[in-house]
């Protein structure tokens, strides 16, 4: 006996994430948007609520990731072209 799947989602050719919300959690009122990282990081101090204190962290932790792998980017570019020449009118 074969069992026949039925394909409900279509996939992009990009990487993404699948999100498959629980009926059960949040008594059937979960709620699934897309935000870009700006907004997440727009927060009040008084949003303590524990379902989006994790979104929080994590936003401030990415965006602390993504400062920090641009700072080293610009340095390393700036130590692999070295400093310029001792004859060099352009004043730095």
């Amino acid at each position: 006996m074969s069992v026949r799947h039925v394909t409900c989602h279509f996939l992009v050719g990009s990487p993404c994430i699948l999100v498959h919300p629980n009926p059960k959690a949040k008594s059937g009122k979960f709620d699934c948007a897309t935000m870009s990282l700006s907004l997440l990081l727009d927060y009040r101090s008084d949003d303590n609520k524990e379902g989006t204190f994790e979104v929080s962290l994590f936003a401030e932790l990415f965006n602390e990731m993504l400062m920090r792998d641009a700072g080293f980017k610009l340095y390393r570019s700036l130590v692999v072209k070295g400093a310029p020449p001792k004859e060099s009118k352009y004043i730095l």
